[in-house]
């Protein structure tokens, strides 16, 4: 819930814990050459492989349903089929911790679902215990196209929208009388 902000340092993301119960902001960034998700839960700060939201949002498209998060701490262990034991080593396609600060490398289930549904890839529910999510349904992210004129006719331009190959079709001239008048 929530999620005000655009995501970098100066304007990060507005999150809450899926039961509501805790505010924390969320930031990308670069650390040692490496794309991090940088967590600040009250003085605390938590770092996460940026890797893992296609990994958990691929993770939750192939399993194509409901699962718990799980939410517990680093030197606790995860339950079994839970988002928290997948971001742990040996459940995932890294093979290790998504999170990269030792000690603070738990909670994946807690602070991770929240952004994924801000960015619209995961549905997440928000009770007081228990809560689960899944993938949303659809397709991955696409980019717009637009359709590009040639002198062969009309073909789709895979580029993004206002790109230098893509110029928007021009309105058909109409010669003759208006149609009321035909």
């Amino acid at each position: 819930m929530g999620g005000s902000g655009s995501g970098s340092a100066d304007y990060p993301w507005h999150l809450k814990t899926p039961p509501l119960s805790s505010a924390y902001t969320m930031h990308r960034d670069q650390r040692d050459g490496v794309d991090v998700i940088v967590f600040t839960v009250g003085k605390t700060v938590l770092l996460y492989d940026a890797r893992r939201l296609d990994d958990l949002h691929a993770m939750l498209r192939a399993h194509d349903d409901w699962m718990e998060l799980g939410s517990a701490d680093e030197q606790k262990p995860a339950k079994d089929g839970t988002v928290e034991a997948w971001g742990r080593p040996g459940s995932n396609p890294i093979g290790g911790w998504y999170g990269l600060k030792k000690g603070l490398r738990g909670r994946f289930g807690m602070y991770v679902p929240p952004l994924m549904e801000h960015l619209g890839l995961a549905e997440v529910e928000h009770n007081a215990r228990g809560n689960r999510m899944r993938s949303m349904k659809g397709p991955l992210v696409r980019q717009p196209t637009r359709r590009m004129a040639t002198r062969r006719g009309q073909r789709s331009c895979q580029q993004p929208r206002h790109g230098p190959q893509c110029r928007p079709r021009r309105p058909r001239r109409r010669t003759g009388p208006p149609s009321s008048l035909r």
